[in-house]
């Protein structure tokens, strides 16, 4: 292996371990300020306090799902020619770099838009808001478990 995949390997690891660690631990601590009631204007009011804390998490990890890119070419290199695996792997890694991204700008979207959109709405808008707000919840879920699978 070269040594330049071999170093693009480490400091996108690095890069990953950090940007994932960092922006896990600051969206599950600004996630901690969201009320989760029934009345959907206490929890959009939450989502629109805590939105500003929410969307540098959203942007570290983004940088994370961004370093795997590098990180699994690092891995085809490592594993060397000759057989599928090190392709699969580059493959499970680039893949896994496209759904994490698309999952992080799904999730700053629906975050942004209810952050932007919810304020000053009369209880039938609020209703509107959450069953389309609930849509993309689904969508975001499902691309999370697409994620981690891969």
């Amino acid at each position: 292996m070269s040594g330049g995949w071999l170093q693009t390997g480490r400091w996108s690891a690095w890069v990953y371990a950090a940007a994932a660690l960092a922006g896990g631990v600051l969206a599950a601590v600004a996630s901690s300020g969201i009320v989760s009631t029934g009345d959907a204007a206490a929890h959009y009011a939450s989502v629109r306090r805590v939105w500003w804390e929410l969307y540098p998490a959203f942007q570290l990890l983004l940088v994370a799902f961004a370093a795997l890119l590098p990180l699994g070419l690092a891995l085809r290199a490592r594993l060397g020619p000759g057989t599928p695996r090190p392709d699969l792997a580059a493959a499970a890694f680039l893949a896994a770099a496209v759904v994490g991204t698309l999952w992080m700008l799904f999730q700053v979207g629906s975050a942004q838009a209810i952050s932007r959109d919810s304020a000053g709405l009369d209880a039938p808008g609020l209703k509107v808001l959450q069953e389309n707000a609930s849509i993309w919840s689904g969508v975001i879920n499902w691309l999370q478990r697409g994620f981690l699978l891969l």
